[in-house]
């Protein structure tokens, strides 16, 4: 999915020149549609519960969901958020969501940490900014800025194979 969000794709029509369409212009931030919706609830069909999950934000470029963010207080942390975005992750939760998701963050009023979809909380990066800042206008005035946040998906995000299995990692952004 991640290569399609990055290189688009051709589309072959019959008797016509084929057309490459990119779904996102990171050459041109400010062509693309980005939406932010609080509380964006989802059920997974399969879960015979049809018990539903609640994300605290989900950025949409061009209707795609991009990233995903738990806030959590200090008193909890940082941990705990990531904690949750991996259990958003499991099969019998919204896994089929995060196939689209390209970053998620966890934030608590202290400190703000992100990763790729599964990454293990121990890979997770934190985030430095400027110390005056708090940690929601630090997030918006840096890695969630439009322009920030499309050089970050398309230049900072690498993949690695390792047996059966390929990973997405994200890079330090500083």
């Amino acid at each position: 999915m991640t290569k399609l969000i990055l290189l688009g794709e051709g589309l072959e029509q019959k008797g016509k020149p084929s057309r490459h369409i990119n779904y996102i212009d990171y050459e041109n931030p400010s062509k693309n549609s980005l939406i932010i919706t609080e509380e964006f609830s989802l059920t997974n069909a399969k879960n015979e519960q049809k018990k539903s999950t609640r994300i605290d934000l989900v950025l949409f470029v061009n209707g795609i969901p991009f990233v995903s963010i738990e806030f959590k207080n200090s008193c909890v942390g940082a941990n705990e958020a990531i904690k949750q975005l991996l259990n958003h992750q499991h099969p019998d939760r919204i896994e089929n969501f995060y196939k689209f998701i390209q970053l998620c963050i966890a934030n608590c009023s202290t400190i703000t940490k992100y990763g790729t979809t599964l990454t293990p909380s121990k890979f997770y990066n934190v985030f430095k900014g400027k110390s005056s800042d708090d940690s929601v206008k630090m997030l918006c005035n840096n890695i969630l800025k439009p322009s920030n946040l499309l050089e970050f998906i398309s230049d900072f995000i690498f993949f690695s194979k390792s047996k059966d299995k390929t990973n997405k990692i994200a890079s330090r952004y500083q």
